[in-house]
């Protein structure tokens, strides 16, 4: 179903850097030999230093899409969760979705607009050969 999926997350100077990307890490069950993570360092509005990770997966795509719909459909039920997904996929087939980062590192799986786990699940292309 998808070929591709692409993480980015901000983290904060306040924020334990090793728990945000462990906790990731877990979700997408991969390990980081199998991924891509590109880290971009940048400071904020009070010079306050943020880190951008951004963490690309080719393997086992399906399997994080599943464990985050079921994990979704625990939290809201599988009506809204199709909805949701539909909802947010474009028509090029990329579906974007957004974790609350620190619920993420509860283990809760909740959407969130604000100080969120950004996934971005693209499909196969047609003209793949």
């Amino acid at each position: 179903m998808y070929s591709s999926v692409e993480i980015s997350v901000l983290i904060h100077a306040t924020e334990n850097e090793n728990k945000v990307i462990s906790t990731i890490f877990d979700f997408i069950g991969q390990p980081r030999e199998l991924v891509s993570v590109e880290t971009l360092k940048t400071d904020g509005h009070w010079k306050n230093p943020i880190l951008r990770y951004r963490i690309s997966v080719n393997v086992d795509v399906d399997k994080i899409f599943d464990k985050m719909f079921n994990n979704l459909v625990e939290s809201y039920g599988e009506d809204d969760v199709k909805k949701y997904v539909e909802h947010n996929t474009d028509r090029k087939r990329v579906f974007y979705a957004r974790l609350d980062k620190q619920k993420l590192c509860l283990g809760k799986t909740i959407l969130s607009d604000r100080d969120s786990v950004r996934l971005v699940f693209k499909k196969p292309s047609k003209f793949k050969p």
